[in-house]
């Protein structure tokens, strides 16, 4: 249980990873921005124009100007955002049980939670310890040695077991976003 220092890295390189996959594909997400831009603007003036009246024009190029400056924005600073939002959820989740942890504190170092089931265990023990003094008190309290031993193991793998399911999920929700930036451009393009 020392050596959870390769959870945390492994994580922390795993993130950088992903900040840099974010300035690695910004160029080829804002071409296709510029693209389907281009094709919205150009298509939407051409139809308005051809089968409606010089005020259906105007609205439909405004509505779609004020979508695209929204879907233009997201796409732009999509990195910005979805790292406003994990903070904000994490915040969250953090004020609801109390913890006392700051965002930063949390995301580097995921296995703090192992850690905390570790002592509460060690803590488990030492409660063990006084019950199990000799032969007569061992098998006088039996049952309760083995309901604290059942217990702490359950109580190990619980929190071993939410740690890794926060693990997993700061990753997954990482990996997410990077894949979901190049599709945000799409939402412009109505057809």
């Amino acid at each position: 249980m020392t050596n959870l220092g390769v959870i945390n890295d492994f994580l922390a390189h795993f993130l950088r990873v992903i900040s840099g996959g974010y300035t690695n594909i910004q160029p080829e997400v804002d071409w296709l921005l510029g693209v389907l831009i281009t094709l919205t603007l150009t298509l939407t003036a051409l139809f308005a124009w051809v089968w409606a009246d010089f005020d259906q024009v105007i609205r439909g190029l405004i509505s779609r100007i004020l979508v695209i400056g929204f879907f233009g924005y997201l796409a732009t600073n999509w990195h910005t955002v979805t790292t406003t939002v994990e903070q904000s959820l994490i915040e969250l989740g953090l004020n609801a049980g109390a913890s006392g942890l700051s965002f930063s504190a949390f995301l580097a170092d995921p296995t703090n939670i192992a850690r905390t089931g570790f002592n509460l265990v060690l803590r488990m023990e030492t409660t063990i310890e006084p019950l199990s003094d000799g032969i007569l008190p061992f098998f006088h309290n039996f049952f309760t040695i083995l309901l604290y031993g059942v217990t702490s193991y359950i109580l190990l793998a619980s929190f071993a077991w939410l740690s890794l399911e926060v693990f997993v999920a700061i990753l997954e929700f990482s990996f997410v976003n990077l894949a979901a930036l190049i599709l945000v451009p799409c939402a412009i393009w109505q057809q």
